[in-house]
């Protein structure tokens, strides 16, 4: 959103003659610095160098001036969290101080504090969590760490401050400030931004007046368990992702992808009105704060862009107005399996063989599926005994399974498809479970509570500059169902393949410690692609997405790798789950521009 000035070296992944406007997180990190407002919280972030900031800034006049704006004594404690039944209004890492956000922060007594900065400029290069005497607790780490460090693990840049807004004048302070001081802004919404964009989050306001009209207005730092239990009380659902702790805003303006979406549509299809705070500059060069709607009525061209266009680019977000879409007859029924086998060169025990020929099955399946039906299969390779063993038959592999249905467990359609997924498995699965909801936030209660703890390593890992050989957060690929059907099957045996290899050609490149490609791959179809999902018009995401049946999310493979194989799939990746060294990235997210 803010202009990096100079455009030089110190911006070299986005900048150049025609553009000298950055992105947060894009300039070097080495040489900027980067700081956090939200309603959907956001970062602040510079392209001159550490010591030319430290010197601007060193005065803390300015910094304790935007302080006394936010109202420092009012009491932050939106991210408290007071254990199940109720929802969790912001991501909790595991390993967190009495189960709380922040690494335990959200908890202070008198909560949050309205804003964070490093004292100690250098400090933004070390990093935040680290082993002390032996302790592996996260309270090692300062209070700035715990706050801009969210859930995310510290990728070679680090925010410079951190403010926590209550309102539209705090937010207009924080936009002040950053034009005063030439910083950049990026927003953010819960941290469930794998390319460390962004990396707080916010608490937000629920506005019922609109509920009895088939639409609910959100403040900008509502999650997404906050919502299903919201919109529980009025036996009403709402389009979300499958993760409980993912933020309304970065969702929806990303495309949005998830189990109602066969259904009910996508993320961008079910977002009617966006209520936004943007800065500039008056004509005597002043910085002006200004409100805006947008929607199909007002200011659509900027409605266009911002459904689809993705989080953190537009402005600060204050709130946003979904539609509450009727429960389902029948309610909300959801389907697991589990079955897992091994690399033995055969097709005893489920062995190499067998997963092969599984993955032609697999796809007649999925081509049948209609608009009642959304998955999430999860598909890991664990070869971790491989190296003491050297038998193929030590190396491992698990199927999870998971299908939500659009309606009761009598209906014909139900039963069709689940009993339809055992033939693809041809044996009962080692696990099945079956549960019928009347909302989505009672199926968020029956999870296990670890499925909402996040898992992030103590101490961090070592920063690591963007290349080929680095394996991304998640490469993406958005897949046809002509791609489904021809190349899904020879993808996946090259994809298999490339991890048989590394077990006796080890990869030094990857993260894996025995050098190992295999890891796990994530096959949604949470689309708009299934037979007779609505695919509505008026977006700002790629072709590719719209008519979308699969999101392959394959987190070991190299950028190299992936354009090898992955990629090759189709054109299009998903903004929100993506990898940060992905080649022709505008073109992969949006489509060629005409």
């Amino acid at each position: 959103m803010g202009r990096c000035n100079p455009c030089n070296t110190h911006c070299r992944y986005s900048c150049g003659p025609q553009n000298d406007f950055c992105g947060a997180g894009s300039c070097d990190p080495a040489d900027s610095v980067q700081a956090e407002t939200a309603s959907s919280a956001g970062a602040l972030s510079s392209s001159p160098r550490l010591e030319t900031l430290n010197d601007g800034l060193r005065h803390d006049w300015s910094i304790r001036k935007l302080e006394q704006a936010l109202d420092p004594t009012v009491p932050r404690l939106g991210v408290r969290w007071s254990k199940y039944p109720q929802p969790q209004p912001a991501p909790v890492p595991t390993g967190s101080i009495n189960d709380q956000s922040f690494y335990g922060l959200g908890d202070a007594p008198k909560g949050l504090k309205a804003l964070y900065y490093y004292e100690d400029v250098a400090e933004m290069q070390r990093p935040c969590f680290v082993l002390e005497d032996g302790s592996s607790e996260w309270n090692t780490a300062s209070d700035m760490c715990k706050a801009a460090l969210h859930q995310n693990e510290y990728r070679n840049w680090n925010p410079f401050i951190v403010v926590f807004p209550l309102n539209e004048r705090h937010i207009a302070a924080a936009l002040t400030f950053a034009a005063q001081h030439r910083l950049c802004i990026a927003t953010a919404g819960t941290g469930h931004e794998y390319n460390s964009r962004n990396s707080c989050p916010t608490g937000g306001i629920l506005d019922k007046a609109l509920a009895p009209a088939g639409a609910f207005r959100f403040g900008a730092g509502c999650i997404f368990a906050e919502m299903h239990a919201f919109s529980a009380k009025h036996n009403r659902v709402v389009a979300s992702g499958w993760c409980s702790t993912v933020g309304m805003v970065g969702f929806h303006l990303g495309g949005g992808h998830g189990p109602f979406a066969p259904s009910l549509g996508l993320g961008v299809d079910n977002l009617l009105e966006i209520e936004v705070l943007q800065v500039g500059r008056d004509a005597k060069g002043q910085t002006v704060v200004h409100k805006k709607i947008a929607s199909r009525h007002h200011n659509p061209q900027l409605f266009w862009a911002m459904r689809g266009g993705g989080g953190g680019v537009w402005g600060v977000i204050l709130s946003m107005t979904i539609r509450a879409q009727a429960v389902p007859d029948g309610g909300l029924s959801r389907v697991f399996m589990n079955q897992s086998g091994t690399f033995c060169q055969d097709s005893r025990d489920f062995g190499y063989q067998w997963l092969r020929d599984m993955w032609t099955r697999f796809t007649a399946w999925q081509l049948r599926l209609n608009s009642k039906v959304s998955t999430q299969p999860a598909f890991f390779i664990d070869p971790s005994q491989y190296k003491a063993t050297g038998d193929l038959c030590s190396v491992t592999w698990t199927s999870n399974f998971e299908y939500f249905y659009a309606g009761g467990q009598t209906d014909q359609d139900y039963v069709l498809f689940r009993d339809s997924l055992v033939d693809v498995l041809q044996t009962k699965p080692e696990v099945t479970q079956e549960n019928n909801f009347k909302s989505a936030f009672e199926c968020l209660l029956t999870m296990p509570p670890n499925k909402f703890l996040l898992s992030v390593t103590n101490p961090l890992p070592p920063p690591h500059p963007p290349s080929d050989a680095a394996t991304g957060p998640q490469n993406s690929v958005l897949i046809s169902r002509q791609a489904m059907e021809t190349e899904f099957v020879s993808t996946m045996m090259n994809v298999l393949d490339i991890c048989f290899k590394t077990l006796e050609h080890n990869d030094k490149t990857s993260p894996d410690s025995n050098g190992y490609r295999c890891g796990f791959h994530y096959l949604y179809t949470s689309l708009t692609g299934n037979l007779g999902s609505p695919q509505p018009g008026g977006t700002a995401i790629s072709p590719g997405f719209r008519s979308a049946l699969m999101l392959w999310n394959a987190r070991t493979l190299t950028t190299q790798q992936s354009d090898d194989t992955l990629y090759k799939l189709g054109p299009n990746s998903y903004f929100s789950e993506s990898s940060y060294v992905m080649h022709n990235w505008t073109a992969r997210y949006w489509g060629h521009v005409t």
